[in-house]
């Protein structure tokens, strides 16, 4: 039996009812247009899949944007990812992730419903992970000042093979890891220090419409996840804040 180790960093949205994280559109462009975001400093956050060059064992079509530091960088733009093989019975146990914060906690009573985008797919959301089976727990790096990032470990039969959906016209791609290989999904700013605590409001775009009057995280009492040393970052942890925390939705 294969196992394999998914870490999120910064904006990326875990919907409860559907075991789906997303990681939202959040360009400049979209920034600057919501009146909720703009004029606040938030800067444009990417998506990204990272992956260290001795975990890949196949890979099809897709090539990598970027080498930093030995990892293989992947830029995602409206594509679905899964693992494709998990061990059976596929189940998913997120009793773990509790701790992390609660959107509707931020909404002022105003969440509303989720975008059509953010369940099916759209323009609005940049990537989706669909948790297929495996435990989901949240972590902080950082008691005072580090974000809440969620972990999932997954057992597959035979070595995990992680697929590469396009939204839209179903082209698809695959890459198969070796067991026990490390993979890293973030919606980060690229510039290191450019994360700030209202970054937290780009979850919201995750939603048919935005609450009135959103909030974001202050202090230190917005997360109550065990301090975990060690997570995989892909060199980005010492500036990643609760702005850029992982969520729930509610």
């Amino acid at each position: 039996m294969a196992n394999v180790t998914v870490t999120f960093w910064g904006i990326c949205t875990y919907l409860r009812a559907f075991h789906r994280f997303v990681l939202v559109n959040a360009s400049q462009g979209i920034i600057d247009r919501n009146p909720h975001l703009a004029g606040k400093g938030i800067t444009a956050h990417h998506a990204r899949l990272h992956l260290h060059a001795e975990d890949i064992v196949a890979i099809g079509a897709l090539r990598p944007d970027e080498l930093p530091g030995g990892m293989l960088v992947f830029n995602l733009d409206m594509v679905e990812l899964t693992f494709t093989n998990p061990d059976l019975p596929a189940a998913v146990d997120a009793a773990g992730n509790l701790c992390a914060p609660d959107l509707d906690h931020y909404a002022n009573g105003e969440l509303g419903p989720l975008s059509n985008d953010a369940i099916k797919g759209g323009p609005s959301i940049a990537a989706s992970f669909q948790v297929s089976a495996g435990t989901l727990q949240s972590f902080r790096r950082d008691k005072k000042s580090g974000a809440c990032v969620n972990v999932l470990q997954c057992e597959t039969v035979g070595d995990p093979i992680l697929s590469i959906t396009a939204v839209g016209d179903g082209a698809s791609s695959t890459i198969t890891l070796r067991s026990g290989a490390s993979v890293l999904l973030t919606n980060l700013p690229r510039t290191p220090g450019d994360d700030k605590e209202v970054d937290f409001l780009l979850h919201f775009l995750a939603g048919e419409s935005f609450p009135s009057d959103p909030k974001h995280p202050r202090g230190d009492d917005y997360c109550d996840c065990h301090v975990q040393t060690g997570l995989e970052d892909g060199g980005i942890e010492q500036y990643v804040g609760p702005g850029c925390s992982n969520t729930n939705w509610p």
